[in-house]
C-alpha cells in the first residue's frame, strides 16, 4: 500500500514472517523479491546500495 501511495518501502523477516496469508516466507530473500515485483509493476524506481545509504544519512562503508 505504501508504494501505492508514493512511500518506500522495506522488506524482510523482521518486517514480516509471512510472504502472502497462510504461507510463511523460507527467508528473506522471497520477501525482496516481492516487494521488488511489487514496485516495477508500479514503474517505481529502486533505489541500489549506494542510494539507500546515502538517502538514510549511513556512514561510509570501510572497503
Amino acid at each position: 500500500m505504501g508504494l501505492a501511495l508514493g512511500g518506500n518501502a522495506r522488506a524482510g523477516l523482521e518486517d514480516t514472517l509471512h510472504l502472502r496469508k497462510g504461507e510463511l516466507a523460507s527467508g528473506n530473500r522471497p520477501l525482496v523479491d516481492r516487494a521488488v515485483a511489487l514496485a516495477r509493476d508500479l514503474d517505481l524506481t529502486l533505489a541500489g546500495v549506494e542510494e539507500t545509504e546515502r538517502l538514510l544519512g549511513l556512514p561510509d562503508r570501510e572497503t
